[in-house]
């Protein structure tokens, strides 16, 4: 038997405009990823949102809009549709993760007391007149604990003039890692600074040219720092706990706010050592 299997979910309630939709997903798979199949657009999807409640509840880990989601695919070189089906992939895992050790590093483990909702909020005018949402898991075997929990939650970087700046407020909480973050918005340069090491400095053109060469397609507008675009999921995320400073620096070419959306995990204590 297949160690990865996909099934359907039960169906969504809530599907209508204004609306949000949501599912119970069943306790036990380690989720992978979740396609949302839908015939509604991106620009109609105005979130994406995942909750763990119950006796673990751990809260939202994951807010994402629809059009983020597009974006998101496309940079990994993969088609989503473009109606009127269209196709919504939350990843809990990594596809680059080929390996027992990253797989079992990866995905949405859900245990027996969990409850895990997927929220899709519904903007309050919809173009089709009978909308419909269907939910597609892959996952693989349940597990007896949970050792990392996925992460993709946005940041709003204020920007008010053109030129340099920087940003101290990146989430650095115990156990944070990044596989990339995700910057919309007119950046000619991206420095990440660490206790005034410089973690990571590339221009704009130079940043999508070495994308290109690592098999990613470049998003227009879009400033994506890859710090697992090497193919080592695990042993090239960026963790962001420091002593005194972690600072995003910018060069902004224009004077308006950016959406950072930060993709990557929490490692739980009792693995912290190891990695």
């Amino acid at each position: 038997m297949s160690r990865i299997r996909p099934f359907l979910l039960n169906p969504f309630d809530g599907v209508g405009a204004g609306q949000k939709a949501w599912v119970k997903l069943s306790n036990g798979p380690t989720y992978q990823e979740i396609v949302i199949e839908t015939n509604i657009p991106p620009a109609e999807i105005e979130k994406v949102t995942v909750d763990i409640g119950g006796v673990h509840s751990l809260g939202e880990i994951i807010e994402i809009e629809g059009a983020e989601l597009v974006t998101f695919e496309k940079y990994k070189g993969v088609t989503v549709g473009t109606g009127p089906v269209y196709y919504y992939v939350i990843p809990f895992g990594s596809r680059e993760a080929k390996t027992d050790t990253g797989e079992l590093l990866t995905g949405l483990v859900t245990l027996p007391n969990d409850v895990v909702m997927l929220n899709v909020y519904q903007k309050g005018t919809l173009t089709p007149a009978a909308p419909y949402i269907k939910g597609h898991a892959t996952a693989s075997a349940s597990r007896t604990e949970r050792r990392i929990i996925p992460y993709i939650k946005p940041q709003t970087i204020v920007v008010t003039a053109t030129g340099q700046i920087d940003y101290m407020s990146l989430p650095h909480d115990a156990g944070m890692e990044y596989r990339r973050l995700w910057m919309k918005g007119d950046i000619n340069k991206a420095e990440l600074w660490k206790d005034g090491v410089m973690e990571f400095e590339s221009m704009q053109d130079v940043n999508e040219f070495l994308q290109d060469r690592r098999d990613r397609v470049p998003q227009s507008g879009w400033f994506v720092m890859d710090f697992i675009s090497s193919g080592y999921v695990m042993a090239d995320t960026f963790r962001p706990q420091h002593r005194n400073e972690l600072k995003l620096r910018l060069d902004m070419a224009a004077a308006a706010n950016v959406r950072c959306q930060v993709e990557g995990f929490k490692v739980l204590s009792e693995d912290r050592a190891q990695r």
